[in-house]
């Protein structure tokens, strides 16, 4: 029987610390390859190739204000870490059949600390933070886990960098 996973909720963890209910939206970085194109005189087509990562950004929309993530926005030399734990309910054609865990996790620098808007009764404020570690854990595997500074970029656990560190000395 097909399984359809639907999103439900999700909270993010600010350095270990829960900010239930105060991010309205979470934009996750993009994993996005720059190519280089292989122009050969004997090929009917360009092939291209990955070559490094774009910039990993993460935009956050807050719901409320924070003072924990006020203080951690202000400071662009300290990384700081996210960690977002969400549920994913599984369902079938007879119904919900259970709860999934997605968790992803975040390190970053704050590069980008939105004053905001300030109306009768809202407020709007964006933060956004330059990534330097991802990692996916979808009910305890891996899916996909990217170091920029080390490098490394793990797909399903399997280090898709391992031997290009080792040919540079690494």
């Amino acid at each position: 029987m097909p399984t359809t996973r639907k999103f439900e909720e999700a909270v993010v963890w600010l350095n270990g610390n829960s900010l239930a209910g105060q991010i309205a939206e979470l934009e996750l970085p993009d994993i996005e390859w720059d190519l280089v194109d292989h122009e050969t005189i004997s090929g009917i087509g360009m092939p291209q190739y990955p070559t490094k990562l774009k910039e990993l950004e993460c935009t956050l929309n807050w719901a409320s204000y924070s003072p924990e993530l006020a203080a951690a926005a202000a400071n662009p030399f300290k990384a700081a870490q996210l960690q977002i734990r969400s549920n994913y309910g599984e369902n079938t054609a007879a119904g919900k059949v259970g709860d999934r865990l997605l968790r992803i996790d975040l390190t970053g620098r704050f590069v980008k600390n939105g004053a905001g808007k300030l109306k009768a009764g809202e407020m709007e404020r964006e933060s956004m933070m330059v990534v330097t570690y991802y990692r996916e854990v979808y009910e305890g595997i891996e899916q996909l886990a990217v170091d920029v500074t080390l490098p490394s970029y793990r797909v399903l656990g399997q280090d898709m960098l391992a031997q290009r560190r080792i040919n540079l000395g690494g």
